[in-house]
């Protein structure tokens, strides 16, 4: 899968090492030099020096071709704002790191789809959210809550002597 990453600092190159781990071709976006040659040198993959909100900057990326646009830089605006050009380019998935509360707030005027975006991702959000969701399930190791907490998914550590070792 082609993907676009929008942002080489600590979440974006994370997220770079990762998905290209897995085989995917990755192409970032970063304003900051330094950045750019750290990607560059720990990134299998195309990193273009210029700002993600930028038409230009994101063509040479080759927005175009993007399967999925992931807007990880610091700046809200810069990360709605790429991924409301990649949805009027092409129709890739796109997700948008956002840190203000207000714009994931449930009565927030504009819906994600209205900001262009498939997928929000609020970083202290999900924090707070693991943390309350190990705090109701002390025994858990980690908790996922998926469709707005409907569905719960727990892990926990079981004695080697449990019944339930070696059983799906």
């Amino acid at each position: 899968m082609q993907i676009l990453i929008i942002g080489a600092g600590d979440v974006g190159l994370r997220l770079g090492h990762r998905l290209a781990r897995e085989q995917h071709d990755i192409t970032m976006v970063e304003a900051n030099a330094q950045n750019v040659a750290r990607a560059q040198a720990q990134i299998d993959g195309h990193v273009v020096h210029g700002n993600g909100a930028s038409i230009e900057v994101l063509m040479q990326a080759r927005l175009e071709s993007a399967h999925l646009v992931a807007a990880m830089t610091d700046s809200d605006e810069t990360n709605l704002l790429a991924c409301q050009l990649a949805k009027k380019v092409g129709k890739p998935t796109t997700v948008a790191r956002v840190r203000n509360s207000e714009i994931t707030a449930s009565n927030y005027p504009l819906s994600p789809q209205d900001l262009g975006v498939d997928h929000l991702i609020h970083p202290e959000l999900e924090v707070a959210n693991a943390i309350v969701g190990l705090l109701h399930a002390p025994y858990a190791t980690y908790a996922l809550e998926f469709d707005q907490g409907k569905i719960q998914v727990l892990g926990v550590r079981l004695d080697r002597s449990s019944p339930l070792v070696d059983h799906s």
